[in-house]
């Protein structure tokens, strides 16, 4: 998940808020709207919506939030 840059899980994010936490919608949506790039792979859009909902960010915190 983290070879994706930060604008592109942005921009992943919106798709699955969009898709109303759909993955497979949202994949559809990003490929509809970015034909050209690189496709994930449908799971990650959920995975990157839990890692904002519990880290507030897009990095995974592996320090303990210390």
């Amino acid at each position: 998940m983290g070879d994706f840059p930060k604008s592109e899980k942005v921009v992943m994010h919106l798709m699955y808020g969009a898709a109303n936490g759909n993955d497979r919608e949202a994949l559809r949506l990003y490929q509809e709207r970015f034909p050209s790039r690189r496709m994930p792979n449908h799971r990650i859009f959920q995975q990157l919506h839990q890692q904002l909902c519990e880290n507030g960010s897009f990095i995974a915190r592996t320090d303990g939030w210390r």
